[in-house]
């Protein structure tokens, strides 16, 4: 027991994440991984309400008799047995301890810049910049079941959605100049069949001046085709990213392994599946022909949520696991770290943050300068977070939890857990198998 006529400063660590959502709390403690979860319990809960205040930073102070609280007393052990917190004796110290508390901020972020007297709104946009995809033309053969929806899931080639022709090597040439001063790290380059663009050997070389890394998507039944055309790219930079939808060739397949061994460029193989079924053949298909690197890609085809809610769906386990840093917690709640300085531009020249998003201007027409601050301004791809979606919202694990995928859209639900689950607002129920959400 406590002595009497004493008080007591209780603290929880700067480390500790703390989430409290109407009648449930969670403590994340982020250098070990594990979290206190709690439920209806008022004196807790009132407790940690004074301790998120911006004033109080995490420090407040108990009395005898809260302290002698038989709730209370055990969650100051459940503070201390997981590292999170404990109580200071007030003779300790002459005043309240201070606890330096970070704030998350965007340095590119348009409101912040405009409160700025010295600062431009402009300044310093190009950087906010850290990947392009260019889809090239639309130009293909191959009629994949996956070909008009897949690359609103992923990066993926497509020929279908009404967009037609080429982009403009023109056109592409004034985007590099514009952003030559301040290139994105990654360019991926897609289409159709990308190697049926007329201009492929004169983008190349355009491309292969501004040194990024360089991802080629290709279909693997183009690759033989298109093989030609692979010496053109500069090893030091460029990658292929061979995608392999359901049913393979196998005969077509060996041939396209041969061809990436043989170009000697870095590559990598994406096999895209809808079903346990379709896992386990193309497992045995990678280990038949001796395929060392490669992914594998979930499509949701609207009849195998089952598929993904074995092996996509997240659960509370898989979440904590994954041991997110306080640099992954502040990063989430601001910023969709997935879609984030990114940008996709469809051959038809629409330039969007998200192509589930609307478009934010048009290659050749809008500066890309006008395309960020909108995207920055007025966008919400960049700042889709769980915080403000239905349900996660109101859910202690938003922040802990990856960004928001492309799936969430295509699958027509927020939540790809078994944290919360809520199946009001899927648009299709079916059956599936089993994998991992990229």
């Amino acid at each position: 027991m406590i002595k009497r006529n004493k008080q007591w400063w209780l603290y929880i660590e700067t480390y500790v994440h703390i989430s409290l959502k109407k009648e449930s709390l969670l403590l994340y403690n982020s250098l070990s991984g594990e979290a206190l979860e709690y439920s209806g319990e008022e004196k807790i809960l009132n407790l940690v309400k004074k301790l998120k205040s911006p004033r109080n930073l995490q420090v407040i102070l108990l009395t005898e008799e809260e302290v002698n609280n038989t709730v209370i007393l055990q969650f100051v052990d459940d503070l201390r047995n997981h590292f999170m917190g404990d109580i200071i004796d007030t003779s300790y110290s002459k005043g309240k301890p201070v606890q330096m508390m970070p704030i998350t901020k965007i340095h590119q972020d348009v409101n912040y810049l405009k409160s700025q007297d010295t600062r431009s709104v402009g300044e310093g946009m190009l950087e906010t910049i850290n990947q392009i995809s260019l889809y090239i033309n639309e130009a293909c053969e191959q009629n994949c079941a996956i070909c008009s929806k897949g690359y609103r899931q992923f990066p993926c080639c497509t020929i279908k959605d009404n967009r037609k022709g080429e982009l403009d090597i023109m056109k592409i040439k004034q985007l590099f100049d514009e952003i030559s001063a301040r290139p994105p790290a990654n360019l991926n380059i897609l289409g159709g069949n990308i190697f049926n663009y007329s201009k492929f050997v004169e983008l190349a070389g355009i491309i292969n001046r501004l040194s990024p890394q360089i991802f080629y998507f290709s279909n693997y039944l183009n690759l033989n085709q298109g093989s030609r055309n692979l010496r053109f790219l500069n090893p030091r930079t460029s990658s292929l990213k061979i995608l392999v939808p359901f049913p393979i060739n196998e005969d077509q397949l060996k041939t396209a392994l041969e061809i990436v061994k043989s170009s000697k460029l870095n590559s990598r193989f994406v096999f895209i599946v809808q079903s346990e079924a379709e896992f386990e053949k193309l497992s045995a298909a990678i280990a038949s022909l001796g395929i060392e690197n490669s992914d594998f890609q979930p499509f949701y085809n609207g009849e195998n949520l089952n598929f993904f809610m074995e092996g996509v769906f997240a659960s509370k386990e898989e979440i904590l696991g994954s041991k997110p840093g306080m640099n992954d917690i502040y990063t989430n709640s601001v910023l969709n770290s997935l879609n984030f300085g990114r940008l996709t531009i469809l051959n038809n020249g629409d330039i969007h943050a998200n192509v589930n998003a609307p478009r934010l201007g048009i290659l050749g027409k809008d500066s890309i300068y006008d395309v960020l601050y909108k995207e920055m301004y007025h966008g919400k791809s960049w700042r889709r977070i769980r915080k403000n979606v239905q349900p996660c919202k109101s859910c202690t694990f938003q922040a802990l939890c990856p960004p928001l995928s492309n799936y969430t859209y295509a699958i027509g639900r927020n939540n790809l857990c078994h944290v919360m689950p809520d199946v009001s607002n899927i648009k299709n129920i079916n059956n599936g198998g089993k994998i991992h959400e990229n």
